[in-house]
């Protein structure tokens, strides 16, 4: 694996480093901006729904702070579901657990301190991770803060104006949910283990939705697949 122990700024060639440091944001930028477009709409969309169930700062505050859509859709919907905040949380970290191999990789590869490297993990997106061609950590921060700016930004205009719009539902952005998760799926069901942890799943959640409160049937179902595969490996 890769280290860039060269974005360290020497003595000598501080403005040369400098320059270098600043393409590659400027390079993670702009490979992140088609993708912060889309971030802008799903961040409207989160902020028009949110507000009903949390208010105007605390959506805002979790986007700039758990900048994480999937985590955050799902703590959403358990929510709105009238599920418990302790099932909101599992539901969320269940999800980003995933980063805990991504953030693994990058902290391999990013000089420095703990805190620097920390700095850097707290950053990550399954977007921002794809768009950086195991570039150096200047082209993460770059392609990261766009998205940031994107996500908090949208989730902001979702919750000004969202009351404006009228009901989210008859809007059809509760669509949003099962959009957004059918899409982190599609890259699951290209084998048949995929297929089958994803049928497991879905029998698991709608045995237990009748049984549990909201959020856990899900919580379950996705514990079970995990589990399964750990077995597997």
């Amino acid at each position: 694996m890769k280290t860039y122990a060269g974005s360290e700024p020497e003595a000598d060639s501080g403005g040369a480093s400098r320059s270098a440091v600043a393409a590659e944001l400027w390079i993670g930028a702009r490979r992140m901006a088609p993708i912060a477009v889309a971030d802008v709409i799903d961040g409207v969309a989160f902020g028009a729904l949110a507000v009903a169930v949390m208010g105007h700062v605390a959506p805002v505050v979790m986007s700039l702070t758990a900048f994480s859509g999937s985590a955050q859709y799902a703590m959403l919907a358990v929510l709105r579901g009238h599920g418990t905040l302790a099932a909101a949380l599992l539901a969320a970290v269940a999800l980003n657990a995933r980063y805990l191999a991504i953030s693994a990789v990058v902290s391999a590869r990013v000089p420095g301190s703990r805190w620097r490297r920390a700095a850097c993990c707290v950053l990550l997106t399954d977007a921002n991770w794809a768009v950086v061609d195991d570039g150096p950590p200047a082209r993460l921060i770059g392609a990261a803060l766009t998205e940031l700016a994107a996500w908090s930004g949208g989730t902001a205009l979702g919750v000004a104006f969202g009351t404006a719009l009228g009901d989210p539902l008859r809007l059809g952005l509760d669509a949003a949910f099962p959009a957004l998760f059918a899409w982190l799926l599609r890259d699951q069901l290209r084998d048949r283990p995929g297929v089958l942890a994803a049928l497991a799943g879905a029998t698991i959640a709608l045995a237990l939705t009748p049984l549990l409160p909201p959020g856990l049937p899900v919580l379950a179902a996705g514990t079970a697949c995990a589990a399964w595969g750990v077995t597997r490996r």
